[in-house]
């Protein structure tokens, strides 16, 4: 469960990421 709970809060900082570069690039 905890490797569970990493796993997406790492795909959640990957998604967070990717919209700061949109914003940025805009």
């Amino acid at each position: 469960a905890y490797i569970q709970q990493l796993e997406s809060g790492r795909i959640r900082l990957t998604q967070l990421e990717q919209e700061l570069h949109r914003a940025r690039s805009q």
